[in-house]
């Protein structure tokens, strides 16, 4: 009976051990985009939109493909687009910009116009953005409207 109760606890201990797969101590795992390891360029114009447009209403845009432009903050666990730029990219409200997926990095700080797919279903690091965007292209532009 005691081997029987060792038994038992040791399963049940060993169920609680971490996401090997995703090294979240917590065993919850981030959600993944939805669109893969590719964002794939849909066969459709883009519509332009201000970044303030998809943040006050993400559920209107979502699955359109959208072209907006503005300034792109890449830091550690962050990669956004914002309508301004700050020294800092963490002295944004996040819920001000959108996480952009498969952006180049080098692109930081610059002001930009970006194509791509948006959804509410990848929210960026930890949930924090109203959505994201996989980018499709990107070009570095001077400061004005989509």
């Amino acid at each position: 009976m005691r081997e029987f109760l060792l038994l038992t606890i040791f399963v049940a201990l060993s169920a609680c051990q971490p996401n090997a797969d995703t090294g979240d101590l917590a065993g919850k795992a981030e959600p993944s985009p939805p669109w893969g390891s590719d964002c794939v360029a849909p066969q459709v114009v883009a519509t332009g939109v201000a970044i303030e447009q998809i943040t006050g209403s993400p559920a209107r845009f979502e699955g359109v493909l959208v072209r907006t432009s503005g300034y792109y903050a890449r830091d550690f666990e962050h990669s956004a687009i914002y309508a301004t730029l700050e020294a800092d990219p963490y002295d944004h409200k996040f819920a001000s910009g959108i996480w952009l997926d498969r952006m180049d990095p080098t692109l930081s700080g610059k002001h930009v116009e970006i194509t791509g797919q948006f959804t509410q279903a990848f929210k960026g690091h930890l949930g924090q953005w109203p959505g994201s965007i996989c980018v499709i292209s990107a070009t570095v532009t001077s400061q004005g409207a989509p």
